[in-house]
């Protein structure tokens, strides 16, 4: 891949359980994908959050550069996903919800992609988070007799 910048927003609702280990493993990741604090930065959009996520995002903005926070009042996941891509100063920019679900060794295969389309959309494929329970549960239909 050749060399180039990313925003990563990462929307945050009461995530005081996942922020800072999600971030940092971005962190410990984005150097072995061809990203430095240079070229890389992580926008937490704390979207009214009412745990200790806004501390836990304050504590990860002093303790890297190339790491931002933005506090706004709660109004969903699409406008937080939005203000973080506004506010990106990267030439790309992805999005990663701040629960770990979506990690950024996922998006190594879209990578090679960058330069190439306007967007660039992924799938994780199988989860490996789902247990055969869980996915027997999602496939149940509520009756609506």
């Amino acid at each position: 891949m050749k060399k180039t910048s990313l925003s990563i927003v990462v929307p945050a609702y009461n995530e005081e359980e996942n922020l800072e280990w999600f971030v940092k493993d971005i962190l410990k990741t984005a150097p072995n994908m061809g990203f430095s604090r240079n070229n890389l930065e992580i926008i937490i959009i704390n979207d009214g959050s009412t745990d200790k996520t806004t501390t836990i995002a304050s504590k990860l903005t002093k303790q890297y550069k190339n790491v931002k926070a933005i506090n706004k009042e709660n109004n969903g996941y699409c406008q937080a996903v939005l203000l973080g891509i506004k506010e990106a100063k990267m030439k790309y920019v992805s999005y990663m919800p701040a629960d770990g679900q979506t990690l950024l060794l996922d998006i190594v295969n879209c990578l090679q992609y960058l330069g190439n389309a306007d967007l660039i959309l992924g799938d994780r494929g199988r989860r490996l988070d789902y247990s055969l329970l869980r996915l027997m549960a999602s496939s149940i239909k509520p009756s609506t007799a």
